[in-house]
């Protein structure tokens, strides 16, 4: 569809939504040209559902809405969008892959200088971005709910990032931040559900709150576990990680008054890791770990001069011999030990095989289990009387044969006395459960023979 000048005063008046949608149809636009003589564009249509492409004129030198002193966006709500083109004749616009820049006049220390804004990356897209390098500025809702995208790469050149930037990318996993910021506006983030991983980098000082709509930075931000303060940052907007869920928030210059502090934790960690170090011939092996609580070791925690890190924690000693072995955290505290007082593999296995307490664990240890091997050894041979006594009942359990030939027997004795051979043999087989039934037995004929006296004695 192709938008003139006579198109752009009707806009004016709010009657081009209303042409748009009676008379064409929202969902038939796939693309808008605006034509040459359009200067400005204070609005937009929203929900054109299948619109893919916008052109804009070399003519153009405005997209303020007038009333509200605010940008205007092409993408919002048009969930389709997916490349803006500028005539590369407009002195005042351009698109670099069919994302929206403005370059926008700005004085800085007295002097008028273009500043690189971006200011609309195209909803429609997926994936990942990498910001151009000369980028100065990205805009106030740039990446307004651009659900699509993944990661974002914003490029050192970027000062400023305004408010709400990236609010509600859904999607948005990654970001790494300019180290020439200064500040992280209100709502930067606000409802990025996915983000777990932000490195906040040196120079940042704040952390600002949206007094108006009360939204934090990082607000609503639920996968975010863990952000690392640096010592640059002095002012942190209490409701910045409002939402989030069991989230620790580190810092080693000062611990922040934070909202929600039961799922959301403020750590002050300034101590170094502990160091030890254990000496194999050449070879030094380097055993550190953090302070308790503290925030744990940096991705590449060691180094041999405090310039050069690295992750192996086996070093191998040449002819430049090292003086000292240094151990970094996640937040920068550095620990440093001499490598004089490295502990000989040799010596430390001696040590411990002459340490007296370590003799007296291991004979509490051997007594322990010697005492064990005793209790275990008279419940061996209280198990073995008891299957001793049971044997011929064992015997006539293999088989019901047997079993039935036993009671037969015991049936049958010819010299009419009670053969007490049998009662092992029965009790054996049976256990608790004869003897149970046997005293049954015994109640109910005894309660028989009473009832029997009762009757005679008074009918």
């Amino acid at each position: 569809m192709i938008i003139g000048t006579v198109f752009y005063e009707l806009y004016k008046n709010d009657k081009l939504n209303n042409y748009l949608e009676n008379d064409i149809g929202k969902d038939n636009i796939k693309e808008i040209v605006f034509q040459e003589g359009v200067k400005r564009i204070a609005d937009f249509p929203t929900h054109l559902n299948n619109l893919t492409k916008v052109y804009l004129p070399k003519s153009l030198i405005s997209m303020e809405d007038g009333d509200l002193g605010t940008t205007v966006s092409l993408s919002f709500c048009n969930y389709s969008l997916n490349y803006i083109e500028v005539d590369d004749d407009n002195e005042k616009y351009y698109d670099i892959d069919g994302v929206l820049f403005e370059n926008r006049d700005v004085y800085e220390n007295d002097v008028l200088i273009k500043k690189k804004c971006l200011q609309d990356y195209p909803v429609g897209r997926k994936g990942s971005y990498k910001i151009p390098n000369d980028t100065k500025r990205i805009e106030s809702e740039a990446f307004y709910e651009r659900e699509g995208l993944t990661s974002v790469e914003i490029p050192d050149s970027v000062t400023e990032i305004g408010e709400y930037a990236f609010s509600r990318c859904s999607a948005l996993t990654n970001v790494k931040l300019s180290s020439n910021i200064k500040k992280i506006c209100q709502g930067t983030f606000f409802y990025c559900k996915s983000l777990s991983n932000i490195e906040i980098p040196e120079g940042i000082v704040e952390i600002i709150i949206d007094e108006e709509r009360n939204k934090g930075a990082f607000e609503e931000c639920t996968s975010l576990k863990k952000v690392v303060l640096p010592d640059s940052v002095t002012s942190v907007a209490n409701n910045t990680f409002d939402g989030c869920n069991d989230m620790k928030v580190y810092s080693r210059v000062t611990s922040f008054e934070l909202n929600n502090r039961e799922k959301v934790k403020s750590i002050l960690d300034n101590q170094a890791p502990t160091i030890k170090l254990i000496k194999d011939g050449k070879k030094i092996i380097i055993e550190a770990k953090d302070n308790e609580g503290g925030i744990g070791l940096a991705e590449k925690p060691y180094s041999t001069d405090n310039i050069n890190w690295f992750s192996d924690k086996e070093i191998v000693l040449n002819d430049n011999q090292v003086s000292k072995i240094y151990v970094k955290d996640e937040l920068g505290n550095v620990g440093n030990i001499d490598i004089s007082k490295a502990v000989d593999i040799a010596e430390l296995k001696e040590k411990e095989k002459n340490d007296p307490s370590t003799n007296d664990g291991n004979k509490e240890n051997q007594n322990e289990k010697d005492g064990n091997k005793e209790f275990g050894d008279k419940n061996d041979q209280n198990s073995n009387k008891g299957n001793t006594g049971d044997k011929n009942s064992n015997e006539g359990s293999t088989g019901n044969k047997n079993s039935n030939k036993d009671l037969t027997d015991g049936k049958n004795n010819n010299n009419g006395t009670k053969d007490t051979s049998e009662s092992p043999k029965i009790f054996g087989q049976y256990g608790g459960k004869s003897i149970a039934i046997m005293a049954l037995i015994i109640i109910f004929g005894t309660g028989v023979v009473g009832y029997k006296k009762y009757k005679k004695n008074n009918f």
